[in-house]
């Protein structure tokens, strides 16, 4: 009788294993953790707080391009040329501002009348002050040209 006492008991696999934790609730447990420490320290962001504005940033060749437009000034091209697309890549992100008519008939938004009306023999060609000139052009160039004065802009 002696010896049945001592004897060790086992609990069944199952039961042995219902009190440890399970892989994924250790780290849930230590989300939460990082939570609550994140909050009672102060560190968690301030929903409240204001989300300051984006500084504006001056963009020689954006404002150049709206300069362009301002003046009438216009680039015609076809979008096969290449040096029409070294032009338009020269503006960046300005390009969309950029006076462009497209004179290629297979191209977007193409106006192939209006380019022979004005007798475009190559690509591209700038109409500036009712003058042509052809070939691509700097952005130097072009801003000497159309009598560009860069507005005053803190770096």
């Amino acid at each position: 009788m002696s010896q049945h006492f001592f004897q060790r008991q086992t609990l069944p696999e199952r039961s042995r294993h219902h009190f440890l934790p399970q892989p994924w609730q250790r780290s849930l447990a230590s989300v939460w953790a990082v939570v609550a420490v994140s909050l009672v320290a102060g560190c968690a962001p301030d929903p409240f707080a204001e989300i300051p504005a984006p500084k504006p940033t001056f963009s020689f060749e954006r404002s150049l391009a709206q300069h362009l437009r301002d003046t009438g000034a216009v680039m015609y091209g076809a979008y096969w040329c290449p040096y029409c697309a070294r032009q338009k890549e020269a503006f960046k992100d300005a390009v969309s501002l950029l006076p462009y008519v497209e004179c290629d008939p297979a191209g977007q938004h193409a106006q192939p009348q209006l380019c022979a009306d004005k007798r475009i023999r190559g690509f591209p060609t700038w109409e500036i002050e009712g003058k042509l000139y052809g070939g691509e052009r700097s952005l130097q160039e072009l801003a000497d040209m159309t009598h560009y004065q860069a507005p005053p802009h803190n770096p």
